[in-house]
Protein backbone atom coordinates (compact mmCIF):
# COMPACT_ATOMS: atom_id res chain seq x y z
CA UNK A 1 0.00 0.00 0.00
CA UNK A 2 1.30 3.53 -1.05
CA UNK A 3 1.18 5.42 1.97
CA UNK A 4 4.18 8.05 1.16
CA UNK A 5 4.88 10.68 -1.90
CA UNK A 6 8.05 9.03 -2.09
CA UNK A 7 6.67 5.57 -2.37
CA UNK A 8 3.99 7.25 -4.74
CA UNK A 9 6.63 8.48 -7.00
CA UNK A 10 9.07 4.90 -7.08
CA UNK A 11 5.70 3.56 -7.50
CA UNK A 12 5.12 5.93 -10.92
CA UNK A 13 8.54 6.55 -12.37
CA UNK A 14 8.65 1.88 -11.75
CA UNK A 15 5.33 1.23 -14.26
CA UNK A 16 6.03 4.17 -16.52
CA UNK A 17 9.91 2.27 -17.13
CA UNK A 18 7.68 -0.98 -17.35
CA UNK A 19 5.07 0.00 -19.65
CA UNK A 20 6.65 2.17 -21.95
CA UNK A 21 10.87 1.16 -22.04
CA UNK A 22 10.93 2.96 -25.69
CA UNK A 23 10.38 6.77 -23.75
CA UNK A 24 12.63 5.70 -20.67
CA UNK A 25 14.06 9.30 -20.60
CA UNK A 26 10.82 11.04 -20.89
CA UNK A 27 9.56 10.97 -17.53
CA UNK A 28 11.62 12.07 -14.47
CA UNK A 29 12.16 13.58 -11.48
CA UNK A 30 14.46 16.51 -10.59
CA UNK A 31 16.07 16.89 -7.04
CA UNK A 32 15.46 19.99 -5.88
CA UNK A 33 14.66 19.11 -2.21
CA UNK A 34 16.19 18.04 1.13
CA UNK A 35 18.20 19.11 3.54
CA UNK A 36 21.64 19.97 2.37
CA UNK A 37 24.81 21.36 4.09
CA UNK A 38 25.59 24.82 3.14
CA UNK A 39 28.55 24.48 0.75
CA UNK A 40 26.21 21.89 -1.03
CA UNK A 41 23.23 23.79 -0.99
CA UNK A 42 25.41 27.25 -2.63
CA UNK A 43 26.86 25.01 -4.85
CA UNK A 44 23.30 23.22 -6.04
CA UNK A 45 22.01 26.71 -6.05
CA UNK A 46 24.42 28.21 -8.28
CA UNK A 47 23.95 25.31 -10.87
CA UNK A 48 20.39 26.08 -11.03
CA UNK A 49 18.39 23.99 -8.40
CA UNK A 50 15.02 25.95 -8.02
CA UNK A 51 12.50 25.63 -5.16
CA UNK A 52 9.56 24.50 -5.36
CA UNK A 53 9.97 22.63 -9.39
CA UNK A 54 7.35 19.71 -9.78
CA UNK A 55 8.32 16.32 -8.78
CA UNK A 56 7.97 14.85 -12.25
CA UNK A 57 8.30 16.32 -15.86
CA UNK A 58 6.85 14.36 -18.74
CA UNK A 59 8.26 15.16 -22.21
CA UNK A 60 6.30 13.94 -24.93
CA UNK A 61 6.02 15.36 -28.21
CA UNK A 62 7.70 18.33 -28.23
CA UNK A 63 5.31 18.92 -24.94
CA UNK A 64 6.25 19.59 -21.34
CA UNK A 65 4.27 18.40 -18.61
CA UNK A 66 4.60 19.29 -15.27
CA UNK A 67 3.21 16.67 -12.29
CA UNK A 68 3.73 17.49 -9.08
CA UNK A 69 2.61 14.45 -6.80
CA UNK A 70 1.07 13.96 -3.20
CA UNK A 71 0.99 11.61 -0.79
CA UNK A 72 -2.59 9.76 -1.34
CA UNK A 73 -3.36 11.02 2.37
CA UNK A 74 -3.99 14.38 1.04
CA UNK A 75 -1.09 17.03 0.97
CA UNK A 76 -0.69 20.50 -0.19
CA UNK A 77 1.53 22.91 -2.16
CA UNK A 78 4.28 24.62 -0.87
CA UNK A 79 4.24 28.23 -1.39
CA UNK A 80 7.36 28.10 -3.20
CA UNK A 81 5.54 25.39 -5.48
CA UNK A 82 2.73 27.93 -5.91
CA UNK A 83 4.78 30.61 -7.01
CA UNK A 84 6.79 27.99 -9.48
CA UNK A 85 3.00 26.57 -10.79
CA UNK A 86 2.06 30.53 -11.46
CA UNK A 87 5.14 31.01 -13.28
CA UNK A 88 5.13 27.84 -15.04
CA UNK A 89 1.45 28.19 -16.34
CA UNK A 90 2.19 31.66 -16.86
CA UNK A 91 4.62 30.84 -19.99
CA UNK A 92 1.61 27.90 -21.06
CA UNK A 93 3.02 24.53 -19.80
CA UNK A 94 0.71 22.09 -18.01
CA UNK A 95 0.82 21.63 -14.17
CA UNK A 96 -1.04 19.40 -12.38
CA UNK A 97 -1.28 17.89 -8.79
CA UNK A 98 -2.16 14.29 -8.07
CA UNK A 99 -2.11 11.92 -5.17
CA UNK A 100 -3.54 8.06 -6.63
CA UNK A 101 -1.48 6.15 -8.68
CA UNK A 102 -4.45 4.80 -11.11
CA UNK A 103 -4.84 8.44 -11.51
CA UNK A 104 -1.49 9.23 -12.54
CA UNK A 105 -1.84 6.77 -14.86
CA UNK A 106 -4.76 7.71 -16.19
CA UNK A 107 -3.41 11.13 -17.03
CA UNK A 108 0.22 10.14 -18.27
CA UNK A 109 -1.56 8.09 -21.04
CA UNK A 110 -4.20 10.61 -22.10
CA UNK A 111 -0.46 12.26 -22.77
CA UNK A 112 0.76 9.64 -25.23
CA UNK A 113 0.58 9.17 -28.44
CA UNK A 114 0.83 5.96 -29.09
CA UNK A 115 1.78 5.02 -32.57
CA UNK A 116 1.81 1.16 -33.48
CA UNK A 117 2.18 -0.37 -36.98
CA UNK A 118 1.91 2.96 -38.31
CA UNK A 119 -2.42 3.60 -37.25
CA UNK A 120 -2.00 6.45 -35.24
CA UNK A 121 -3.88 6.13 -31.66
CA UNK A 122 -4.49 9.68 -31.29
CA UNK A 123 -7.74 9.66 -28.50
CA UNK A 124 -6.74 9.61 -25.23
CA UNK A 125 -10.17 7.44 -24.77
CA UNK A 126 -8.40 4.66 -27.30
CA UNK A 127 -5.01 4.77 -25.47
CA UNK A 128 -6.53 4.08 -22.24
CA UNK A 129 -9.02 0.98 -23.81
CA UNK A 130 -5.18 -0.44 -24.68
CA UNK A 131 -3.64 -0.50 -21.53
CA UNK A 132 -6.65 -0.77 -19.13
CA UNK A 133 -5.66 -3.52 -17.45
CA UNK A 134 -2.33 -2.03 -16.60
Amino acid sequence: MIKTEDQLQAAVIMWYRNKFPMLRGTLFHVPNGGARGGLQAKLLKATGVHPGVADLLLMLEGKTYCIELKKPSGGWQSPNQEVWEEVITGQGFEYVILNDLDEIKRYILGKILIVQKDEVLDTPNKQLDMFDNN
